[in-house]
């Protein structure tokens, strides 16, 4: 990293966060692409980095948004269970795939999550009260999801937000609200444990993340601030648009195009 790329890097790190308050997400899905493509930073590297961002973001929109909504914590704490043992599993996987298979992977992931944030427009459960007159249902369900999105949050940076999101509301039955809080209470946590294992492997350079920590802990709040006057869903299908984008270029990258 150059020290004419921190100012830069600080502005990613503050988009990422702006795009993981308003979403619900940790940012990774967003962030890691812009590393690997813009920056040149290693497929590895850029993961490791990103779960550290996400662990920050989690925190940081769990500090800030107070009546937002609110998680439901004992469902989190199972549904997590699932969570880590996929997260785990994951980052262990992660150190044996070369980093052309990992963008591939990555690329692939991006275009159904696409398709699943431009779907998501006005979810019915986001009329309905948003810590009470629900019924959690189709537990196993959740935990199998909790599973994949732990595994993907492991093997690729990315929060797993984005999957446990429209499960948390369509398969479970949970408010959006509350779906949305108890996801980013989740993802830290998931975060968090498989970090440690790109730590463990060097794969964490400390400039580089204090760069991009920096600019989230900017970005998430004006993220929280924009998203309580934009459309959720308008902003959703914007970023939709982006993912799509993304794929196209890392699939590419994995391919040969653009490798150094």
């Amino acid at each position: 990293m150059t020290a004419q790329s921190f100012p830069w890097l600080i502005v990613t790190g503050a988009l990422t966060g702006l795009i993981g308050s308003l979403l619900g997400v940790g940012g990774g899905v967003f962030l890691v692409p812009v590393l690997v493509l813009l920056f040149h930073v290693p497929m590895h590297l850029a993961v490791g980095t990103s779960l550290v961002v996400v662990v920050t973001t989690s925190s940081t929109v769990g500090a800030l948004r107070g009546a937002a909504g609110t998680p439901n914590l004992p469902l989190g704490l199972v549904l997590e269970l699932s969570t880590l043992v996929g997260a785990i599993g994951g980052g262990l996987v992660a150190g044996l795939v070369p980093a052309r298979a990992l963008v591939a992977i990555f690329g692939l992931i991006l275009l159904p999550i696409g398709v699943l944030m431009w779907k998501r427009n006005r979810p019915a459960a986001a009329a309905t009260p948003a810590t009470s007159g629900y019924q959690v249902r189709n537990l196993p369900a959740g935990l199998s999801v909790s599973f994949l999105a732990g595994a993907i949050s492991g093997l690729l940076g990315v929060g797993g937000g984005i999957v446990k999101i429209p499960a948390l509301t369509l398969l479970c039955g949970v408010p959006t609200k509350v779906a949305v809080a108890t996801s980013n209470f989740m993802i830290g946590i998931t975060a968090a444990a498989s970090v440690f294992l790109y730590i463990g492997r060097r794969e964490v350079e400390p400039m580089l993340t204090a760069a991009v920590v920096v600019g989230v802990m900017i970005g998430s709040g004006f993220g929280l601030a924009l998203g309580r006057k934009l459309e959720g869903w308008q902003i959703r299908r914007v970023f939709a648009a982006l993912l799509w984008i993304t794929a196209t270029q890392m699939l590419l990258r994995a391919g040969g195009w653009w490798l150094r």
